[in-house]
Order: structure tokens, then sequence, then C-alpha cells
């Protein structure tokens, strides 16, 4: 008789804990800074695997830069088919990267990338232009291309990928003439960038 009376003050008290904690941990558990019941409870602050069915916010990292010029910006081509930066980014939205000179997103934080770029350019007559996104001077997506039309004909290109970033790696975007040397004109352009894991 001792002993069950004795596991049904266990059951009890395991009920009272069990609605504690229940109470206290379930609740809105926020993961982050300044929240240590995640920590306490699993005894690690690392989430290595999260699946949310609701709503889900955070402090994303990101970097967005853009250049709307009043009338355009000229990239000098040099050499053919050789990439040049396009310069005179002065429109930026970041969490995660700086803005180097006024043409690159400088990365303070590493991972896995969404990467998107877009242009408003016109250049040589029927001459190929190609556009991309370089890591430290290399391209690091596939290319976005057109063909100029007529004399000021205005067109626009368009492109992205996924791309690995290590802290303090630069990220422009360039532009090529395939089939000349002929100067692009730049009406429009920008990049964004958006951690999407490690």
């Amino acid at each position: 008789m001792k002993k069950k009376s004795f596991l049904i003050f266990i059951f009890f008290i395991f009920l009272i804990y069990a609605s504690l904690v229940s109470s206290e941990y379930w609740n809105e558990l926020t993961i982050g800074q300044g929240d240590s019941r995640y920590c306490r409870l699993f005894n690690s602050c690392t989430v290595k695997d999260l699946n949310v069915t609701g709503n889900f916010t955070g402090n994303q990292f990101y970097g967005e830069t853009n250049i709307h010029p009043d009338g355009n910006i000229t990239v000098i081509i040099n050499t053919q088919d050789v990439h040049e930066n396009i310069t005179g980014f002065n429109e930026t939205t970041s969490n995660g990267f700086t803005l180097q000179g006024d043409n690159s997103l400088v990365v303070d934080v590493a991972g896995r990338y969404q990467a998107d770029f877009w242009v408003s350019s016109s250049g040589g007559v029927n001459r190929v232009y190609e556009t991309c996104l370089a890591i430290n001077n290399e391209h690091a997506t596939p290319h976005a291309h057109r063909r100029q039309g007529t004399p000021g004909d205005i067109g626009s290109m368009s492109g992205g990928g996924i791309i690995d970033l290590e802290v303090g790696d630069y990220v422009n975007l360039q532009v090529r003439n395939v089939d000349g040397t002929q100067n692009v004109d730049i009406f429009y352009a920008g990049m964004r960038l958006e951690r999407i894991g490690e």
C-alpha cells in the first residue's frame, strides 16, 4: 500500500512539473540571444534542424544595391570579351554586407546565397553584351546576354544563381562586349544576395 501511494505521489509530481515546463518553454519560444530557455531545456544553444508549421520571422542576412542615375553611366570596354565592373551603385539596403566604393558588396557573414541581378543598357549597334555576378573578380553566375539593336535601343538583361560566399569576399556586377569593344551605357542596374544556408 505504501509503495502504491508513493507511486501515485511521484505521478502527481511529474504532472505538475510537466505542466510548468509546458507553460514556460512552449509559449512563444524564441531561440536567439537573450532567450536561454532552449539552451537550458536541451543543454545546447545550437539549432541544427528547425521545422516550422506556422509563420517564421527572423533577422536574415541580405544585401541589395542599385544604380539609377539621371541619364546613364558609361562602362568603358577596353578589350573584347573581358569583364568590366559596373560602377556607380549608391542605393544600398543590407544586413551582413558592406558597400565598398561604388561597385562591390563585401560579405560579412559566410554562407550559401541566392543571387539575382538586373541591367537596363544600351550599346554598339548589333553588338552582343553579357552580364554576370563575379566573386573576387571571377564570374560566378551564368551570363545573361542580349544583342543590341538599332542606335539608342535600350534593353534589359537579368539572371542569377546559388553561390557560396566567405567572409571578405567581394561581389561585383560585370558586363562584357563579346564581339567588339563598344562601350555600354547603363540606365539602371542592381544585384541582390540573400542567405539561404550554411
